[in-house]
């Protein structure tokens, strides 16, 4: 803690230097003492000056209590007299704690009459002590046995206003004291307090004298003629010389500028409940002991009075020591706020930083160093553990169930329209997702701390890229669904591909997370299917990041979250399936999972130039003959063998409008009579319909009796070879689409 001051000087040599030694001293020995607020102040300034100024040191933010002046006894005084002035006009006003210097002392007249504005002050005095037998020795001195002294006549006739020599004229003058030599030098004696410094310059300047005498007047035993030069600057080199020791054991000497060691008398003034003896010695200064060394004594502690008459050390800082884990920033002198280190830091209390621990190590409960951590595992046995692991397990039992189930029912619809070879990659990734919870909770070893850096995100890569793989197919099979006219097949559509796809993102991992932080990636536009769960892993890796963060059992907090994040794709993704599959296996067929409404029925064109250049032979013939025929009955579509598959819808649009439905065959005929007529069939491999297949022909039947019966022209008619321009390069593809449709199953 550092003791603000105050300090006040006079102008000129003795104010300026002595203010300018003690901010050195300050500064160099890094004293706990600083000076806050300084201010120069002239002697024979007015009142109101000396008013201003303490009232100056009263309104800063941290007000001090110790003030110190560098200052004659006059101004000294001037400043308790201001003191008063304020206590009187404002109660609240308070005291300050005074320090005066040597030029002050021990005079009576700086306090006379102002004895409650100077109780408990301090003042320094050059060391005086007595000088024993002075006394006696001065009381018995008379006009008589003092001859030698030419000057004690005239100090006696002045201390007893009285004179030896009287005119003839001044004899009867009642008003003029003759001295009898008998009066009394002992009575109301009072010793100098400087009187043993007189002694010491006196015999200074003997021991100054001498020694130049010994150096000019080497062979002469009586005074020389270069001792009769008055060369002051002379004498002076040789004063400086003198060193000796007098007779209180102090060692009198001189530095390069003249100024003996300093010995000051600390005095403590207690006038105003002391009349007597105002001035009580509480302690001592010595630049110089005995040791060679600076000493401070208080002699007197228990009974120093401060400015409020008690004995309690006042307080004067502006800012109080900074606690346990905070280092200091300096504001401005002597004053700093206090700024809390974090909690792995330590406080250099020499340089007032905040230093880290290394890794492994945490401050100490003072927080001044570094001590290694104790290794800590997790236990298996706690609660939080066993949750963990139940999780886990549960999860990995119930993944392994949903792979069984799926491949027992591998060629079903509803395992189909997941796209089986993708699901099953989504499975493993999520298993392994389950299975890294082990190694999270293990003992920390080499082959644990690697699979847990490693495993995670392999685990959600594998996952999210399949689902982004998956997702991509959608998206692009339904943007293909929006052409009225299928012209080109869209590429990597096969489940070779998709699996290949979806191996390279899981290589690609930190590429992929690197573009989808710095691009937005396009929405797929997806139907309602796929809304519910595009954010809910996004929401719990934000909460569970959270937690992360700020609690103490990381690996708990990751085996959750990992878990967790692992149930959310089983559960919206395959649990619906599992529903179906197991309680509803009714729902279990091809026309629960078509994405659309509507059907698309592929169709030819029953002009001559198109069935010879495009169609095959046998149906260029069942277009020629401008009717739609299915060689299936009702009976046959039910299933059987080496039977011919033909389905076909026939489009008529003519300028009458006129359409025919063939009920016999369930198919539609048309009796063409405008300019042209699109019709053409479909004709798959000899082999068994399947009862995917005949729903399909079935649903194409349906929708296309339905548009029939609300439209009479579905198409535009547009000119001949305006038709043949557009439809010339799709029919072909459209035919072997179909085709390829049907007989693969």
């Amino acid at each position: 803690m550092a003791v603000s001051l105050k300090s006040l000087y006079k102008p000129r040599n003795y104010g300026e230097k002595g203010f300018e030694v003690l901010e050195r001293l300050i500064n160099q020995k890094k004293s706990e003492v600083c000076v806050a607020y300084s201010e120069k102040i002239k002697s024979l300034a007015g009142e109101e000056e000396y008013r201003k100024v303490l009232k100056s040191l009263a309104s800063q933010k941290s007000r001090p209590q110790v003030v110190v002046c560098f200052c004659e006894g006059l101004t000294v005084r001037n400043f308790f007299q201001a003191q008063k002035e304020l206590t009187k006009r404002n109660k609240n006003f308070k005291r300050f704690q005074w320090i005066g210097s040597d030029s002050w002392a021990d005079r009576n007249d700086v306090v006379e009459g102002l004895e409650e504005e100077a109780e408990g002050s301090f003042s320094i005095r050059i060391h005086a002590p007595k000088i024993p037998g002075f006394r006696d020795y001065y009381s018995r001195l008379n006009p008589e046995n003092n001859t030698v002294n030419p000057w004690f006549r005239e100090f006696w006739q002045q201390k007893f206003n009285c004179q030896f020599a009287v005119s003839k004229e001044d004899k009867n003058n009642e008003n003029i004291r003759i001295c009898t030599g008998n009066e009394d030098l002992d009575k109301d004696y009072k010793e100098d307090p400087k009187l043993s410094q007189v002694i010491n310059s006196i015999r200074v300047v003997a021991y100054g004298l001498k020694a130049m005498y010994q150096d000019r007047c080497r062979d002469n035993s009586t005074l020389c003629s270069e001792m009769l030069s008055r060369n002051g600057t002379l004498l002076y080199k040789y004063l400086l010389n003198v060193t000796f020791e007098d007779q209180f054991k102090q060692s009198i000497y001189f530095d390069s500028n003249g100024d003996p060691p300093a010995w000051y008398d600390i005095l403590n003034y207690v006038g105003y409940r002391y009349p007597d003896r105002p001035y009580a010695e509480v302690g001592s200064f010595q630049s110089n002991n005995i040791n060679g060394k600076e000493e401070l004594n208080m002699t007197d502690t228990q009974n120093i009075v401060f400015f409020d008459r008690t004995s309690n050390l006042p307080e004067s800082v502006c800012s109080k020591p900074c606690g346990i884990g905070q280092r200091q920033r300096e504001t401005i002198a002597c004053c700093w706020i206090c700024e809390n280190c974090m909690d792995h830091q330590i406080v250099n209390y020499t340089t007032n930083q905040c230093q880290n621990c290394s890794i492994g190590f945490w401050p100490d409960a003072n927080r001044s160093s570094c001590h290694a951590l104790p290794h800590e595992t997790l236990s298996w046995s706690t609660f939080g553990s066993i949750l963990a692991l139940i999780l886990a397990t549960v999860g990995m039992i119930t993944t392994t169930l949903t792979t069984i189930i799926f491949m027992r029912h591998n060629s079903t619809p509803v395992v189909k329209s997941t796209t089986r070879e993708l699901s099953y990659i989504i499975l493993s990734g999520i298993m392994t997702c389950y299975a890294v919870t082990f190694s999270i909770l293990a003992k920390p070893s080499s082959v644990s701390c690697f699979l847990t850096r490693i495993v995670p995100p392999i685990a959600f890569s594998i996952v999210y890229s399949a689902l982004l793989t998956k997702t991509n197919r959608i998206a692009r099979i339904l943007a293909g669904s929006k052409k009225r006219i299928l012209t080109k097949k869209p590429r990597f559509l096969s489940t070779f591909s998709q699996v290949v796809i979806t191996w390279i993102l899981v290589g690609i991992q930190c590429v992929i997370v690197a573009v989808g932080v710095l691009q937005e990636w396009p929405s797929a536009g997806f139907s309602q299917h796929f809304l519910p769960h595009r954010y809910c892993t996004l929401v719990v890796w934000i909460a569970f990041i959270v937690l992360h963060m700020g609690t103490v059992n990381k690996a708990l907090t990751m085996s959750f979250s990992f878990s967790l994040s692992a149930s959310i794709p089983l559960i919206l993704l395959f649990f619906p399936k599992l529903y179906i599959i197991i309680l509803h296996p009714e729902k279990n067929v091809r026309a629960s999972y078509t994405t659309t409404k509507l059907i698309r029925c592929h169709f030819g064109n029953s002009q001559g130039t198109y069935d010879g250049k495009h169609l095959s032979s046998k149906t260029r013939a069942s277009m020629q003959s401008g009717s739609v025929r299915s060689s299936t009955k009702s009976s046959s579509l039910a299933g059987g063998t080496g039977v011919t598959r033909t389905a076909s819808v026939h489009v008529p649009a003519n300028a009458r409008g006129q359409t025919h439905v063939d009920n016999s065959t369930q198919t539609e005929g048309t009796r063409t009579s405008g300019k042209f007529a699109r019709t053409f069939s479909i004709v798959g491999k000899r082999k068994p319909i399947d009862e995917d297949v005949a729903q399909l022909v079935e649903a194409c039947r349906r929708y296309q009796d339905e548009k029939l019966s609300t439209a009479g022209n579905l198409l535009l008619e547009e000119q001949e070879d305006e038709v043949g321009a557009m439809l010339a390069d799709s029919i072909e593809n459209s035919v072997r689409t179909v085709l390829s449709t049907v007989a693969g199953g």
